[in-house]
């Protein structure tokens, strides 16, 4: 087996195996202790960021490296970007609920409005009809003191029409 194939072959599978040590003292050798310490650290970045991202996937956002010490160099870009994501997504999601709460508090005050509202609306039905009734009741008295009123000037009438006769 070619030496390139020894070293790399696991990363075209797209498993990242122990890479067998080359023991030699040559750029083979330290090509392939370079490629080992690789892999040992992606073999310990990669199931701890599927950690973080599943548990901010199941809503636990209080998730952090197990292993912060592996990322190193631009590898600990990764993780800063994964954490400043996850307290991005922590922090949107707050807001969503504060804004949802403030929501249900402004839709029990519009509840309670519109039935005060209904209320007033009611009592103001009920005021216009007693208003009606007493209206109808002072139009009748008025009716019948008319009538008595023209019964009245009929009597006068006839008692002058007497006394002038008379």
């Amino acid at each position: 087996m070619s030496f390139i194939n020894k070293l790399f072959g696991s990363y075209e599978a797209k498993e990242l195996k122990k890479i067998e040590p080359i023991k030699s003292k040559n750029e083979f050798g330290v090509l392939s202790d370079a490629a080992r310490g690789t892999v040992d650290i992606l073999q310990a970045i990669i199931p701890d960021i599927t950690n973080i991202c599943r548990s901010i996937g199941d809503g636990r956002f209080n998730v952090s490296s197990s292993r912060p010490d592996v990322y190193v160099g631009e590898y600990g870009e990764i993780l800063s970007g994964i954490l400043s994501a996850r307290d991005n997504l922590s922090s949107a999601l707050r807001q969503v609920d504060a804004a949802s709460y403030e929501l249900l508090g402004g839709a029990d005050q519009v509840a309670s409005g519109a039935q005060a509202l209904a209320n007033g609306a009611t009592e103001q039905a009920s005021s216009i009809q007693q208003l009606s009734d007493a209206v109808d009741s002072v139009t009748e008295l008025i009716m019948c003191s008319a009538d008595d009123a023209v019964e009245a000037s009929h009597k006068a009438n006839e008692a002058g029409t007497e006394v002038a006769e008379a």
